[in-house]
Formats: structure tokens, sequence, C-alpha cells
């Protein structure tokens, strides 16, 4: 059972949180959330960090109706979010992943899904820009990205 939402979180000291597989935690209101009825226990567990990470990344970019967004790695976490969350900002959306999770990142929201296997997968990406915002949920700084850049 979950106590205490009707607490106001301001009013709770700090305290760090301890333990793991317990039947019982303590933690700070303002560091929880009710589950929706909608989501399932783990989709509710997987939410927070993509989604927070998609939405601060395209938001601090400040992604509007009318953009065209890139998202390289649209069928990964982050990028699966980050396709909905750009298409429900208005902004259109080209999804790059495998050819196998193009059906979903289209159903995701993307208006034009390319392969990455496609030998001309580099042409089709620059013909369905230019692009406002690359939400790149793949590259690193590791040498063996910047080895392919």
């Amino acid at each position: 059972a979950v106590f205490g939402f009707g607490v106001d979180p301001a009013s709770l000291a700090k305290r760090k949180l301890r333990g793991s597989f317990a039947e019982v935690v303590a933690a700070p209101l303002d560091q929880v959330a009710k589950k929706p009825a909608t989501l399932s226990h783990i989709e509710a567990a997987a939410l927070p960090l993509v989604g927070t990470t998609a939405l601060q990344a395209l938001r601090e970019h400040g992604v509007a109706a009318g953009q065209r967004v890139l998202v390289v790695g649209a069928s990964g976490g982050v990028g699966h979010v980050g396709v909905q969350v750009a298409r429900a900002a208005g902004a259109s959306v080209v999804g790059v992943c495998s050819g196998s999770n193009a059906d979903f990142v289209t159903k995701c929201g993307a208006d034009v899904v390319v392969d990455y296997r496609d030998a001309d997968h580099i042409d089709q990406i620059a013909a369905a820009g230019p692009y406002d915002i690359v939400l790149d949920c793949v590259s690193s700084a590791a040498a063996v990205d910047r080895a392919h850049s």
C-alpha cells in the first residue's frame, strides 16, 4: 500500500533510500508517483528513465510543430519514446532502425523509417532532411563510434 499522497512532499525531510527486494519501503513523496492503471508494472518501471531522457532532450532543443526530427535508434528505449514525443509536439519524424523494427517505429508515429542496413541508408536520411533536431540514441564518444563518423 502507498500512504501519504495527501502530504505535501516539500514538508518531508530529504533522506537516503536504502534496501531492495523489500515488501515495504519508505520513500520521499517527491520521488514516487502512482502507476497509471493502463500501464503494466514492467512498463511503469521502464518509462521514467527513457521517457525523461527523450522528453528532456527534445524540449531542451525546442521541439515544436512543423519541425523535422531525425531519431537514430528509433526502435530502442529512448528512441521510440522520442518518436512519440516529437510527434506529439507536432513535428514530422524520420526514424532510423533495423528493417525488422520498421512497423513498430511507424506505429510509434514516424513519418519515414530508414533501415540502417540498407546500402543507401545515408542517402535516404539525407533525402528526408534537412532536420531541425537530431536525437541520436546510438552513437557515443567511444572510439568505435568516432571511427564511423
